[in-house]
């Protein structure tokens, strides 16, 4: 029987619907593929080193954050001349579920938390490269609220970010991760050691989440690599959960500093890594001959 009748299609014709999915997933796999080793620029400044300070988990807002020690840290590297900043993850409790009882043990409240970041991203003096999103990150939708706290004026990935560090014609390929699968009760940098061997190819693997600190430097024998591995400890000094399974608190490595020398062509001493943001600060600034800078 013939049709009598004719509506206009309520629906997206699938021929446009295929086309608009296509861009769309060209999009996403030229995102991708950007932050597959994503290409920083460093200023050259004559070739001198420069400095990375890798801030292990803050918990700024956690009763138990060692405020002194972060204060000091991010006063350092806002002071030293060619040091960068980058944080692996876990910037605040951001508690969820069962575990949003521990709210009631703190003073500060998920407003003043969110203040707090957002002057430590762009109040504190440190030139952020990159921000980790780590798990405690990730909950409340706090990856979306950070990234409005952080605009665009840094790398916010969530769990890991692939650098290419440039200065000049020298390259320096770090992979930072919240955290890197393996553990070993015998290595603490076991996770970003098997990242090494069986994972991407960089110079640094760096990594915190586990709040014990490492650092490892070893050449892949056969493959003319020298690789550095580490792991802060980040900044809380107490923990619930550490003193009930009967874990041992850390007292150092909160922060690693990795000081890279671009004039160097050893790999062996390319790359220097100090498990002390303030004492790293003080070699960068030795080795470039210059003073810190005056706090802001």
């Amino acid at each position: 029987m013939a049709r009598r009748f004719a509506l206009p299609e309520m629906d997206e014709p699938i021929g446009e619907w295929l086309d608009r999915r296509s861009r769309a997933f060209d999009r996403r796999q030229a995102r991708r593929k950007a932050e597959a080793w994503l290409p920083i620029a460093i200023p050259e400044h004559r070739g001198r080193p420069f400095g990375v300070a890798f801030f292990g988990d803050m918990h700024a807002d956690n009763p138990d954050c060692n405020i002194p020690l972060l204060r000091a840290d991010l006063a350092a590297v806002a002071s030293t001349a060619g040091m960068f900043g980058v944080h692996v993850g876990d910037g605040t409790d951001n508690w969820v579920g069962r575990l949003m009882s521990k709210f009631a043990e703190s003073e500060t409240t998920q407003k003043q938390a969110r203040r707090l970041i957002q002057h430590i991203l762009h109040k504190a003096g440190v030139d952020w490269l990159a921000w980790i999103g780590g798990n405690h990150d990730k909950w409340n939708e706090g990856l979306a609220i950070l990234g409005l706290l952080a605009g665009d004026s840094f790398y916010l990935p969530f769990w890991e970010a692939k650098l290419e560090l440039r200065c000049g014609r020298e390259k320096f390929r770090v992979h930072v991760a919240h955290d890197f699968r393996g553990h070993s009760d015998w290595n603490i940098t076991h996770g970003p050691l098997k990242a090494a061997y069986k994972g991407s190819v960089a110079d640094l693997y760096v990594c915190g989440h586990k709040h014990d600190w490492g650092i490892q430097q070893f050449e892949i024998a056969g493959h003319g690599r020298v690789v550095h591995a580490a792991r802060a400890r980040g900044y809380k000094w107490a923990d619930d959960y550490a003193t009930e399974h009967g874990f041992q608190s850390a007292s150092h490595g909160a922060g690693i500093v990795a000081i890279f020398d671009p004039r160097e062509k050893n790999p062996a001493r390319r790359i220097m890594l100090v498990p002390d943001i303030q004492h790293g600060c003080a070699i960068l600034a030795a080795l470039r001959g210059e003073r810190p800078k005056r706090k802001r």
